[in-house]
């Protein structure tokens, strides 16, 4: 174990075995399924993820099936899972709540993709939430978390966030002391320094600063 291992705290062994865990699956799915991963070296694992062929958005788990299950036809479509408030069935909290399933236990070649939640509620419905291979998929899902709506950033928050940037003592209206001064209500705010990088193709470089003064 080296020094940087005995320095990471729990937290962030569990971030980066998260990542490492993930890199394995795109890396195991790049490569052929007899190639042990684990014999590979950084640079050759590095070479890989960096590869622009290797895809790193795809479904990775598959969903298994009984084979005496029913078998999953166009009926999936009836069976809500987790949904977005635009009503986007297909769904999934993670990258890793998305799988191939097989449309039938007895023929397993035949295989469709759908979302967690949904192939959970599925297999509810048609009395195959008991099969043990799948119970831990089954689990997960269960526990998958809402969708969730993420509202437009307030203009108001990005103004402020701005103002901070040059100081956190400064704001557009400020009646405290400055310098060590108390500045009256009726003065005019002072103006403050600042840099304004403009693109101009003219130039070699591309940039050019132009030297300003902003009033806060």
């Amino acid at each position: 174990m080296n020094l940087n291992e005995e320095n990471e705290n729990a937290a962030e062994k569990e971030q980066r075995l998260g990542i490492e865990g993930f890199q394995n699956l795109i890396i195991r799915k790049a490569l052929s399924a007899s190639t042990n991963i684990s014999e590979l070296s950084a640079q050759e694992r590095q070479r890989i993820l960096d590869d622009p062929t290797t895809r790193h958005n795809d479904i990775y788990f598959h969903w298994p099936r009984s084979v005496s299950g029913k078998p999953l036809n166009l009926d999936l479509d009836s069976i809500s899972g987790k949904k977005t408030t635009n009503g986007l069935e297909m769904w999934g909290s993670t990258r890793l709540d998305f799988y191939t399933v097989a449309v039938s236990g007895k023929k397993p070649n035949v295989v469709i993709s759908s979302s967690g939640s949904k192939l959970a509620a599925w297999m509810k419905a048609n009395g195959e939430d008991t099969y043990a291979p799948a119970k831990v998929l089954m689990k997960r899902a269960e526990e998958e978390h809402d969708p969730v709506m993420i509202t437009p950033c307030d203009i108001a928050e990005l103004v402020k966030d701005g103002e901070n940037l040059l100081g956190s003592e400064k704001s557009w209206a400020r009646n405290g002391p400055r310098d060590g001064k108390k500045q009256e209500d009726w003065e005019l705010p002072k103006p403050v320094s600042s840099f304004v990088f403009f693109f101009d193709p003219r130039t070699d470089g591309g940039f050019y600063i132009v030297a300003s003064e902003v009033s806060f």
